[in-house]
């Protein structure tokens, strides 16, 4: 398997790069097709959330309980940590951890984490959030918002460079708002970070 390739609404998605794995593990509500060397994931959710509802009575030394609808709507993909991930959503909120493939997320509407991803990354949302903890490698992360805010660590302003800034972080949000932090315990200074402008 190269990469795996969202498409769709989720009600949330996480993309999980493991070490251990040879293959995808996929859990959650989701349709599953191959193409070539590529998995094809896609979500089955409306994007308006989850939605569940639970009543439960004890008789004696019998409890009942009766639920109606989904309470964990929640992809999972776990995925060897090499493999390349594209996105292309209409809605979600989707959380993209520890790979060192490429990363490619477009979504419509709602919110995108990636953290500690170690290839090159390119999320663009039309409105929502986008939140990035870079790696522990030399990236540059451009950060750009059309309208809404920009947040960098320590007040850089411009381009963020974490060492040689060889791996390229681009994150573009149309309307709403871009936080980049860095891992706990770092700073800009520990990291060799630097602005440009």
């Amino acid at each position: 398997m190269s990469g795996v390739v969202l498409k769709g609404s989720f009600d949330g998605v996480a993309v999980v790069g493991r070490p251990d794995l040879t293959e995808a593990h996929i859990t959650g509500p989701h349709v599953l097709r191959r193409e070539g060397d590529t998995l094809v994931v896609k979500g089955t959710a409306g994007g308006a959330g989850s939605s569940a509802a639970s009543v439960g009575a004890t008789v004696g030394n019998l409890t009942v309980t009766v639920s109606v609808g989904e309470p964990d709507r929640q992809v999972v993909v776990a995925v060897p940590e090499d493999t390349d991930v594209v996105a292309d959503l209409d809605a979600a909120n989707v959380s993209v951890s520890d790979l060192a493939g490429s990363v490619r997320v477009t979504l419509g509407a709602g919110t995108v984490d990636v953290d500690g991803c170690r290839g090159a990354t390119d999320i663009r949302v039309r409105t929502g959030a986008a939140a990035i903890t870079p790696a522990e490698v030399g990236c540059t992360v451009r950060a750009s918002v059309g309208v809404g805010t920009v947040s960098l660590p320590d007040g850089v302003d411009g381009e963020l460079v974490i060492g040689d800034g060889a791996v390229p972080v681009d994150v573009d949000v149309d309307v709403g708002s871009v936080h980049v932090r860095l891992s706990q315990g770092r700073s800009t200074s520990s990291r060799n970070a630097a602005a440009r402008g």
